[in-house]
């Protein structure tokens, strides 16, 4: 910290600060700032980031076009959008595609198109252990091979095995 071009006036200020333990930038008794003068340009506001907070977009998320394809197909519109957020007991959380209810019977379905990617696995993880915690929620999986869905992981629970898989033609609602 340099002093220079102090003066006395200064200096008996900081101590009296010091002394009293008040932070550095912290207003004198006189109520004056002990900060130099800013420029007289006002500042401009603060602005976000254009993604926003966290890397969250301001706008809401939208379904890609084989998921739009799923609720259409399967749900006849009546799907909601990632309309639960299920926290894993691991500490994780995991968001089902769609979620809708049918005869009182919540339903969570995750939706996967014809390509794998490499995120599939942490959301095949994710959503095994979701069903496993919510016994009370019917947890389901579709691919969409192209031309039908296919239920798959439909006997993944209790059983030991990953690969069950059902066929079911587009517009055929399960429940």
């Amino acid at each position: 910290m340099s002093m220079r071009g102090w003066t006395q006036a200064d200096v008996d200020a900081y101590l009296a600060r010091q002394a009293a333990n008040v932070p550095k930038n912290a207003p004198t008794a006189s109520g004056a700032s002990t900060l130099a003068t800013m420029a007289a340009k006002p500042q401009a506001p603060a602005r976000a980031k254009p993604g926003g907070n966290r890397g969250k977009s301001a706008q809401p998320r939208r379904p890609n076009k084989t998921e739009e394809r799923f609720n259409r197909d399967m749900l006849a519109g009546r799907g909601v959008y990632e309309g639960l957020t299920f926290r894993l007991p691991g500490g994780s959380r995991y968001t089902p595609d769609w979620v809708y209810e049918s005869n009182g019977q919540l339903f969570a379905v995750e939706v996967k198109g014809p390509h794998r990617f490499p995120s599939e696995g942490r959301a095949l993880t994710a959503f095994l252990e979701a069903r496993a915690a919510w016994r009370s929620v019917v947890f389901v999986w579709f691919r969409w091979t192209g031309t039908e869905w296919r239920e798959q992981h439909c006997e993944a629970v209790g059983m030991g095995e990953i690969g069950g898989e059902k066929k079911l033609k587009k517009g055929v609602d399960k429940t």
